[in-house]
């Protein structure tokens, strides 16, 4: 089976999708990572890939559910959390003004501005390009943090953010009554 996803290598969709096979112990799987997932959307369309994973946080999820709603599904979803999250800024500058960002974390900045938003595809690349000198700061990975001691200082450290992925197909598990993961009676063992 051939999985496909947002790239490049080191995603937290890619992440995802790696955790969510081992979950379901498919071993021989291909994990097809893209810049674009409405080109996934194609390949499962054109019978070059299976599946397309996508969080549920990403801004074109309505346009990827709608697309071909006759055609591909959404098969299955699943919670999982992203990968450890911060907004790190280059500690040799002492006012940023650049931001590099993906659309769809831009809600975690709280009150926090900065004068010009580079939006970015992936948080990956946002990573790179803060090393890289870019922007001035960056909403990326912890990791971006950690390798690089003393480069950058930490302005906000989010963590991983529990959230819901979409797994789309030309089948569904659905049929025709409610599927849900929580078992019932989840809601009355609440205290």
């Amino acid at each position: 089976m051939r999985f496909v996803t947002l790239g490049p290598e080191g995603t937290c969709h890619e992440n995802a999708v790696k955790n969510y096979l081992s979950h379901h112990s498919l071993n021989d799987c291909e994990i097809l990572l893209l810049d674009n997932l409405f080109d996934g959307l194609e390949m499962i369309r054109q019978g070059e890939a299976d599946y397309l994973v996508q969080c549920s946080a990403h801004p074109n999820v309505h346009l990827i559910t709608e697309k071909y709603f006759q055609e591909i599904f959404v098969t299955d979803t699943f919670i999982f959390p992203t990968k450890d999250l911060a907004l790190l800024e280059d500690a040799s500058i002492k006012h940023p003004h650049t931001l590099g960002l993906v659309k769809a974390t831009e809600g975690y900045l709280g009150q926090i501005t900065y004068s010009e938003i580079i939006y970015e595809t992936s948080k990956p690349i946002v990573g790179e390009n803060l090393i890289n000198g870019k922007y001035d700061a960056g909403l990326a990975y912890l990791e971006h943090y950690l390798a690089n001691p003393g480069r950058f200082r930490m302005r906000l450290h989010i963590g991983p953010v529990i959230t819901t992925w979409l797994v789309y197909g030309k089948r569904t598990a659905f049929r025709g009554s409610l599927l849900a993961a929580a078992d019932k009676g989840f809601y009355e063992n609440l205290s």
